[in-house]
């Protein structure tokens, strides 16, 4: 029953976000890509360091805009709950650096009989006002669904809100994802995403079409 709630509310919370879409004029519209790679360490019994390099090509897939690295700490709390605190610094060709500090709570449902995981991301996401650019700060709801393939492949569908903090509490951005996880070997894999995301303003709106590929390694004795 619950995890039929969880699918009505992703469908919902979809379909909210694509009739407020819907409604909006686009002031920039642009083709960007991520590339990113992802190492891992798990060390002790339910702790995870990950470092994360991404590099950031927009106006049409053409020009480099920024680099940034995370560094993010995973505490699990049981195969359901985990927590993550995720440090998250871009630097730019033509201008400082921009910091970012993230926290996010995760729930995680698995239905083995459907091959289907759930889910439930929130995250605060706080920005750090550095090099005379003010930035932000949201907290963000992400609702996702995972379906298993088979041995090496999954896909999934997702839905992140991101809500303002700084002046009322009201939508500033959307993200709509689809994308797959196929794994090359026992401790490497690859993930292709594709995201919509769609960013409101008073004065100005823009929507991105955006390509995310990872390279993913978990080092691990």
């Amino acid at each position: 029953m619950f995890s039929k709630l969880k699918v009505v509310a992703v469908l919902l919370l979809v379909l909210h976000l694509l009739i407020i879409n819907s409604a909006y004029a686009q002031d920039r519209v642009d083709d960007v890509a991520w590339l990113s790679q992802s190492i891992r360490f798990p060390f002790a019994d339910k702790w995870r360091l990950d470092i994360r390099p991404i590099v950031r090509i927009t106006d049409g897939i053409s020009r480099l805009n920024n680099v940034s690295f995370d560094y993010s700490l995973n505490y699990s709390l049981d195969k359901r709950i985990n927590f993550i605190i995720l440090s998250r610094t871009f630097f730019f060709p033509d201008r400082g650096p921009r910091r970012f500090i993230f926290l996010d709570a995760v729930h995680k449902l698995k239905k083995e009989e459907w091959r289907l995981t759930f889910t439930s991301l929130i995250r605060l996401h706080y920005a750090f006002d550095t090099n005379n650019t003010v930035d932000p700060d949201f907290i963000r709801f992400d609702q996702g669904v995972k379906y298993k393939l088979g041995n090496k492949f999954s896909s999934f569908v997702a839905v992140e809100a991101w809500m303002k903090l700084n002046d009322k509490f009201e939508i500033g951005q959307a993200r709509y994802k689809l994308g797959g996880t196929y794994q090359i070997r026992k401790k490497s894999s690859l993930n292709l995403q594709y995201w919509r995301q769609q960013s409101y303003n008073a004065e100005f709106s823009r929507l991105d079409h955006m390509i995310v590929f990872t390279i993913i390694h978990i080092l691990q004795d």
